[in-house]
């Protein structure tokens, strides 16, 4: 009884406190204010947009640069009307006989491609047979493997493209032209890749290498179900251990049950396989060839011809991929010529003094120019992935396609439209051209100037001239030296062994620290004493300075043993035992 009462007691105080709990939770759930749904729900930050960007880096390893001119011979489907552009890759093959001239345009488009991508390997092909062009891109994909392979093809002595998906070359007596199917060079150079097509109806070469792509992606997908069939057929003759046990096997064991393995199907293609059967990658690693591991470049559409104007080089759309700044400025002399003046010509435009890597010389400035109007046109104009793609990935892709932008620009003028793929919508309108203009203008306003200085200063060594305080007038005499004023003292040379140890260094440095002003005279005083001391001390040989002379102030042309710090200590000593106060009136 006693027990039954106590349990009766305790389950009744349970019952007691939990009701007692929820109503302090009912009580604390209740609002009385700020009882508003938006005011009560949990508070999320705003999803912030993340943009895909393609942080992976590729990079062009080689190239084949393709040239089928056949010099002197025109082809038999492209009618040139006199006079017309002969000029390749800024040479003239008229100035040479057609092996050498041959030879030159080779080495100038090899050079121009250097400039672009250094460490890349270009290989020249000239005037080449169908197994030439076959054996240099088996070898440049056997040797880059994953790298990304450049496709140069000049096709202005050959014929067009064909409607089959044909390019041409030449048999090795230069008395044919030999079809080189676009499906064969897919599997020869394999992916990734990118193609420059200088020839007439390029955008047929495009067009014909997406309906390749998509016909080796159909054969693939085939190839696998019929692989996958033969598997699982072999696979059902054999008892149930048995085919568990060959499903699980390797290659090596599969070949020798019998039943063939995926990579002998597909993905070991023999590289000794004639050019006309098909089959699969140059290499097993490699992706298969699609166009989006693919880009293309092409002069113009595939119902276009090229420019023939006699002012502009034959390989326009060559030279604007490879060369920009030397076409921007020929194509803005002859747009504006007649507003120039009459001592400016268009060989004036080729001689701009620096270098493309030297943003300090005139050359380097333009290119910058020009790099930051082409990125600017390309940021506001494409999508942002395509932008990745082609301006951030590729040092060598990223260049082609700033150039592209210009020459879209040039050669719409003269009714040519260049193509590429991915496409690309039109830019030759963007308002940013009218700034690169203007650089254009501001450059040929002070060109001519700029090379009179050049040419007119005579060569100078170069020497290391004492930098010494800016004073703007005349000096009294001190210390026994004549008066004399900055602009005398600043051309005075050093001697070769206190060139060496950047005396001039040393004193700027002790100048600010003498605590009253020095004169100009006393610092050349000390400047010559300290360097005949250093001398002495180092037993060289020297000459005193015996008058205001500039050639007497000399020193022996045997540089000092003796490290730049007792030189410069020296100096500090020479320096405070010659300065002299100033007269506060001055």
């Amino acid at each position: 009884m006693l027990s039954n009462r106590g349990s009766s007691r305790s389950e009744s105080s349970t019952q007691q406190f939990d009701s007692d709990d929820w109503d302090e939770q009912s009580i604390l759930s209740t609002r009385v204010a700020f009882n508003a749904s938006h005011l009560c729900e949990e508070i999320e930050g705003a999803t912030l947009h993340e943009e895909k960007h393609h942080k992976e880096k590729t990079k062009t390893g080689a190239g084949a640069l393709v040239v089928c001119l056949n010099i002197d011979i025109d082809p038999p489907d492209v009618h040139k009307i006199p006079p017309y552009s002969r000029v390749e890759a800024w040479f003239d093959p008229t100035d040479a006989n057609s092996l050498r001239a041959l030879e030159t345009i080779g080495k100038n488009l090899q050079a121009q491609y250097d400039r672009w991508q250094p460490r890349a390997r270009f290989k020249q092909c000239l005037d080449p047979t169908l197994d030439d062009v076959k054996n240099l891109c088996l070898n440049l994909r056997r040797n880059l493997k994953s790298d990304r392979i450049l496709f140069h093809y000049n096709g202005h002595g050959v014929p067009r493209p064909t409607e089959n998906g044909e390019i041409w070359v030449f048999n090795t007596k230069f008395t044919k032209y030999i079809p080189l199917s676009l499906y064969d060079l897919q599997r020869w150079l394999g992916a990734p890749s990118v193609y420059v097509i200088d020839c007439q109806n390029a955008g047929r070469v495009i067009r014909m290498y997406e309906k390749f792509c998509q016909r080796r992606m159909a054969e693939a997908v085939v190839a696998a179900q019929r692989q996958h069939h033969d598997v699982s057929s072999d696979s059902r003759g054999l008892p149930n251990g048995a085919s568990e046990a060959v499903a699980g096997a390797p290659n090596e064991n599969r070949k020798a049950g019998g039943i063939p393995s995926s990579a002998a199907v597909t993905t070991q293609p023999d590289l000794s396989t004639p050019h006309g059967q098909s089959g699969g990658q140059p290499l097993s690693h490699n992706p298969p060839v699609s166009m989006e591991n693919t880009i293309m470049l092409a002069a113009c559409r595939e119902n276009e011809d090229l420019p023939q104007n006699p002012e502009l080089p034959a390989d326009l759309f060559t030279a604007c991929l490879t060369t920009p700044i030397r076409m921007a400025l020929r194509w803005h002399w002859l747009r504006h010529q007649e507003t120039f003046p009459g001592f400016l010509d268009e060989t004036l435009l080729d001689r701009i003094p620096g270098a493309h890597s030297n943003r300090m010389s005139l050359l380097g400035e333009i290119n910058w120019i020009f790099t930051a109007v082409t990125d600017t046109i390309a940021w506001c104009s494409f999508p942002i992935d395509v932008f990745q793609k082609l301006f951030r990935q590729d040092l060598l892709v990223a260049g082609l396609f700033r150039n592209y932008l210009l020459a879209e620009r040039i050669m719409k003028t003269y009714g040519c439209t260049p193509v590429s793929a991915p496409a690309l919508p039109p830019t030759f309108r963007h308002s940013m051209w009218d700034a690169w203009d203007h650089a254009l203008d501001r450059l040929v306003h002070y060109l001519p100037r700029m090379l009179k200085l050049m040419e007119g200063s005579p060569v100078m060594e170069p020497k290391l001239p004492i930098i010494l305080p800016k004073s703007s007038n005349q000096l009294n005499s001190h210390g026994g030296i004549q008066g004399q004023t900055v602009s005398s003292q600043l051309v005075s040379p050093l001697p070769v062994m206190a060139t060496d140890q950047t005396v001039e260094i040393a004193v700027c440095q002790q100048i600010p620290q003498l605590g009253r002003a020095t004169t100009t005279s006393a610092t050349a005083a000390a400047v010559v004493a300290a360097t005949a001391a250093a001398a002495v001390n180092c037993g060289q040989p020297h000459t005193r300075a015996t008058s205001t002379s500039r050639s007497d102030v000399r020193a022996g042309p045997v540089p000092c043993n003796g490290g730049p710090g007792n030189l410069i200590q020296q100096q500090h000593r020479m320096l405070v035992s010659s300065r002299q106060p100033t007269n506060t009136n001055q």
